[in-house]
């Protein structure tokens, strides 16, 4: 009688140490679902201007000018929402904006003579709204992923004219606001926790060109520019 008691209760034991273990052991991990977050990191924005006089237009030589390069940080937020299809494959749509510090560069044309012509950029803000497709890893908590979309930065273009001697400017050709175009990366992120990631990414973005007439002596001189960047920034995720 006592063994077949001890019995019972070692069987019952077993169940329910056996059904707690059970309990207790978490969901596969997924990556479907909605997340907020923060962002951070170096953008380089490379600025081209060119000349579109249909003549001969001192200081300006024909055709594009030197190129101004401008380094700053970029930081802002993020929101999105995965769905992974499978064990492997993940898709999601992502939308951003970030404040730009410091991005901001001038120079002159390299023409010599009684004028000069000197021209600035500035990056202040950028926006994105992206598609996303990942590939998910089996042995960790991880996945690669392509991205691309639309991009819309807010971008102060500016050229002038300079006369040597104290002569101050002539024309002028100011251009500022946001500007619409494209942008196409990729990255990592690194699932860290049930509901905390943490990514890595680099994108490419272009925002087209554009022209704008003088504000001086002679506005038939159009001046085009056109602004392309590129980006590289970690984040974190928090996910629901």
């Amino acid at each position: 009688m006592n063994r077949a008691l001890l019995g019972l209760a070692t069987s019952v034991a077993v169940a329910a140490l056996a059904s707690g273990t059970a309990v207790a052991e978490p969901a596969p991990m997924t990556w479907t679902g909605f997340y907020v977050g923060a962002n951070a990191g170096v953008i380089d924005g490379m600025t081209t201007h060119t000349n579109l006089a249909d003549h001969d237009f001192e200081p300006f030589v024909p055709g594009k000018q030197p190129g101004l390069d401008s380094i700053g940080v970029i930081g802002g937020g993020q929101i999105g929402y995965n769905f992974q299809f499978s064990s492997r494959v993940v898709v999601g749509l992502e939308g951003d904006i970030d404040g730009i510090i410091g991005a901001h560069a001038s120079g002159n044309t390299g023409a010599s003579g009684p004028e000069f012509g000197v021209q600035s950029s500035r990056w202040s803000a950028l926006g994105t709204a992206r598609g996303r497709i990942g590939y998910a890893f089996d042995s960790v908590p991880m996945m690669i992923y392509a991205t691309g979309g639309a991009a819309l930065g807010d971008v102060k273009n500016y050229a002038a004219n300079v006369f040597s001697g104290g002569g101050g400017f002539g024309e002028q050709w100011p251009k500022s606001g946001w500007r619409a175009g494209w942008t196409a990366g990729g990255g990592a992120e690194w699932m860290c926790g049930r509901n905390w990631s943490v990514k890595a990414e680099v994108l490419y973005v272009d925002l087209g060109g554009y022209s704008t007439n003088g504000q001086g002596n002679d506005p038939r001189c159009r001046q085009g520019f056109s602004n392309t960047a590129v980006l590289g920034r970690a984040g974190v995720n928090l996910h629901f």
